[in-house]
């Protein structure tokens, strides 16, 4: 066949690369098919990157530093030791110790084991939301998340604040992490972040039960200073650091299309709709 080719490229040249250009577009389609049946064996495989491969990757609506929310000029440092805001810390530490007896406290060890946005939000919200029922509202929650987790980290890796459980000696109300969490900073709650963020823009897309769902969100972050997770200081400045980001997002293009769309997913699901 090598030999035809020369003959060509000799005598016809233009058949010659008619015929190249051929066996290059060929071997370019065997290429992208080979591709797309390893796609599929992964995804067969592994479920959980079909999974994510229909919901989108999961980025933060803003696009870098420039336009995020700088968090460590927003919340300043964590208050010293010799301050009173920290005498405030320490009085409600032992408050939420006390807690852990009560069902109180049992509040605070399950929101402490919560991962799943329904878990955490469904019954305040009024609907079971999940990644085939309300996708809409699922991905402006998940990438939301991704958005408070860049900010918390921002200013956990500034001031490496230790946590309270740490500090006492003791374990938290869920051991279970407490190896997991016990070096990262307790400066601010990256559950509180995500407790009244979600609860901030879910009362936005089902106004009529605003209260449930804003009550809902800060007991989610006051349940970490019940847990001794976390100082009432870390708490508040996560809150303050939700409500910011959540303002500023308001701003955002993409956001606003996204929470556009949650809304009227939300709205038909309670009408009826499907």
């Amino acid at each position: 066949m090598m030999l035809h080719f020369q003959r060509y490229w000799r005598e016809r040249p233009c058949v010659a690369l008619r015929i190249a250009g051929a066996c290059t577009l060929c071997a370019l389609l065997c290429l992208a098919l080979c591709l797309q049946a390893c796609r599929k064996a992964e995804s067969s495989l592994d479920p959980a990157a079909g999974s994510a491969a229909k919901q989108g990757k999961a980025e933060p609506y803003s696009a870098g530093p420039g336009e995020m929310l700088d968090a460590i000029v927003l919340l300043g440092e964590p208050p010293a030791e010799s301050s009173p805001g920290f005498a405030y810390d320490e009085a409600m530490y032992q408050e939420g110790h006390r807690l852990r007896a009560t069902p109180r406290g049992e509040m605070a060890v399950r929101d402490a084991g919560m991962r799943d946005f329904n878990a955490m939000f469904g019954e305040a919200f009024g609907l079971p939301l999940s990644t085939k029922g309300t996708p809409e509202t699922w991905r402006l929650l998940h990438r939301l998340s991704k958005e408070g987790g860049v900010l918390c980290r921002q200013a956990k890796k500034r001031y490496h604040r230790t946590r309270p459980f740490v500090r006492h000696g003791d374990p938290s109300c869920y051991p279970l992490l407490d190896d997991k969490i016990r070096s990262d900073g307790s400066y601010p709650s990256g559950h509180a972040m995500r407790g009244w963020s979600f609860a901030l823009v879910l009362a936005e897309l089902n106004p009529a039960r605003k209260e449930v769902i804003l009550k809902r969100g800060w007991e989610f972050g006051q349940s970490r200073v019940v847990c001794g997770c976390h100082w009432q200081s870390d708490v508040d400045a996560s809150r303050k650091l939700a409500a910011g980001m959540v303002a500023a997002l308001h701003s955002n293009p993409e956001f606003i299309r996204q929470m556009a769309r949650a809304k009227a997913e939300t709205a038909r699901l309670l009408q009826g709709g499907k």
